[in-house]
């Protein structure tokens, strides 16, 4: 893979060519000083992967990943030293089409080695996906699970993303009232460590309550839930949110996978929803919202046309498995016609 850096820190190019050069299969082919340098560099000779700084002169790296996205596209990964300082341009990056995004290595002993494994896994992570395409499939056995009988759970809005998600989620949950008769599950491609802040970042625009899933979670309707551990969120037999214990399903590209959610939701007879499969690289979550359709959920994908990556709702949509193919703008309104219809007295009294 061609690799890219861009860093107003010369420190710091120098720590992550070394770094690459070293450790990892991949050639760096350029560095760049600041958000233009980058821009200019990516149109003359586009990585697979760019390296991105937040804090730079002339363009941030938000601002620089929204003008690479558009004119040279490629997989990048925002790589900042003060992530927990800069939640929001985290997130406006993210949003502008970067993958993901990891602390720099530092050069303090005591963390420097978790921290250079953390932007190696990240890195072999989105050369896997460019190498193969996809996301590996999930296996799936549809016959309900007779251990579920007897719990309840609200009717569910259930939302997957990745590359782009966090911008199109924050447009959903901003489009929901204060009553909002579900409860709504969020699984966004996210390093645990920045979960909170992406948390923090959706509830300054949602009139629902937003939190993290940190173990066993009731659902409650008007309430959005986030997965937050690199871990496979389900809904377990007691109709409740938790988590598969450490080391399952490790061959999964996506912790947690989005198709291991949807899954877990389908399997269990009765219940009913909404299911929506947003931006993103790869095609995790497709098979997931074809078997939510075939047990009687809404399923709805997001159109090319806004898609910052077009990945996952292309997957879907060569699948059946959406009945409704939107913008972005339009999915919060298809979600409360569909509730609307659902609470009608025509639909109540059927």
């Amino acid at each position: 893979m061609k690799i890219a850096i861009a860093n107003d820190l010369k420190l710091a190019c120098e720590l992550l060519n070394n770094l690459i050069q070293k450790k990892t299969r991949h050639k760096v082919i350029w560095t760049a000083c600041d958000g233009e340098d980058a821009i200019e560099k990516c149109s003359q000779n586009k990585p697979d992967i760019l390296l991105m700084d937040l804090l730079m002169p002339k363009l941030n790296g938000a601002e620089a990943t929204r003008e690479i996205m558009g004119k040279a596209p490629c997989a990048i990964l925002i790589v900042t030293a003060n992530v927990a300082g800069n939640v929001s341009l985290v997130f406006e990056a993210m949003g502008a089409g970067a993958l993901d995004v990891v602390k720099t290595p530092s050069f303090d002993i005591n963390t420097c080695e978790v921290e250079t494994q953390d932007l190696l896994k990240k890195i072999e992570i989105m050369a896997s996906l460019i190498e193969s395409g996809s996301s590996k499939e999930i296996p799936y056995v549809l016959p309900a699970d007779p251990s579920f009988a007897g719990h309840t759970v609200p009717p569910l809005l259930l939302i997957g993303a990745s590359t782009g998600g966090p911008v199109a989620i924050r447009k959903i949950l901003s489009s929901q009232g204060t009553d909002f008769p579900y409860a709504t599950v969020i699984l966004q491609h996210v390093d645990h460590e920045f979960a909170k802040g992406l948390v923090s970042w959706l509830q300054e625009k949602s009139s629902v309550r937003v939190s993290l899933v940190e173990g066993e979670t009731e659902l409650k309707a008007g309430e959005a839930y986030v997965a937050g551990k690199n871990a496979h969120l389900v809904l377990n037999p007691r109709m409740r949110l938790n988590y598969l214990p450490e080391g399952s399903l490790d061959t999964l590209l996506n912790k947690p996978s989005i198709d291991v959610f949807f899954n877990s939701v389908a399997r269990v007879s009765g219940l009913k929803g909404i299911a929506c499969l947003l931006t993103g690289m790869g095609s995790d979550g497709a098979q997931g919202l074809l078997n939510l359709k075939n047990a009687g959920f809404d399923t709805i994908i997001e159109d090319w046309s806004t898609a910052v990556v077009y990945g996952m709702p292309r997957a879907a949509k060569e699948l059946d498995a959406a009945k409704y193919c939107l913008p972005i703008d339009l999915i919060g309104v298809k979600i409360r016609e569909l509730i609307a219809t659902k609470n009608s007295p025509a639909a109540v009294r059927s």
